[in-house]
């Protein structure tokens, strides 16, 4: 006698099947280097090693370094933060790819007991659309849980922290498909 599934067995079945993979090719993103307002070279490369991690571990394929580098160059690109929407849609097309990914480290104190990170990031369709931005700041205080277990030892690990925090919104491989927030209309979603 065959057994018959179960409505959840079969439920669960359809949620694996329709999850995409990590593993699976991802939209590819175009990963511009961080702008920084510190002084500190040790936030930018933190931060954008953070980044770089997180969009990888979302399914993403990224594009950076030299073939970038050469698209700003042919274009005179110099200053990130304030990319224009006819230099975002040049640099995709150029790159073949479906989103940029900006990104501004605004604090960085990694003196002291309670180390401190800030940063924006923004991410740019290819019609030059902005598809998510948000900011966010965090301090080691803020990593503590109860009795004083789980707080972020350093700067770095404070980096990698808020970074997930940040772009846990983006959807899984789909930059694309990211729901636009309207500021003033529920804003982010509670941390």
């Amino acid at each position: 006698m065959a057994r018959r599934p179960t409505p959840l067995a079969l439920a669960l079945g359809l949620a694996l099947a329709a999850a995409p993979s990590a593993a699976a090719a991802g939209e590819r993103v175009v990963l511009l280097p961080l702008e920084g307002v510190t002084r500190s070279a040790a936030a930018r490369q933190a931060v954008g090693g953070a980044v770089e991690a997180a969009l990888r571990q979302k399914g993403y394929e990224l594009v950076q370094g030299d073939a970038v580098e050469e698209c700003l160059r042919a274009r005179r690109i110099r200053y990130l933060d304030s990319l224009t929407a006819a230099d975002a849609v040049a640099l995709l097309a150029a790159t073949g790819a479906d989103a940029a990914v900006l990104g501004t480290v605004l604090a960085w104190d990694a003196a002291g007991a309670d180390p401190s990170v800030a940063v924006a990031v923004r991410v740019i369709g290819s019609k030059g659309d902005l598809l998510f931005t948000d900011l966010l700041g965090l301090t080691a205080a803020e990593t503590e849980g109860l009795f004083g277990l789980g707080r972020a030892t350093g700067p770095d690990e404070l980096a990698r922290r808020l970074v997930a925090r940040l772009l846990a919104p983006l959807p899984t491989g789909r930059i694309t498909a990211v729901a636009p927030r309207r500021p003033g209309r529920g804003g982010a979603a509670p941390r």
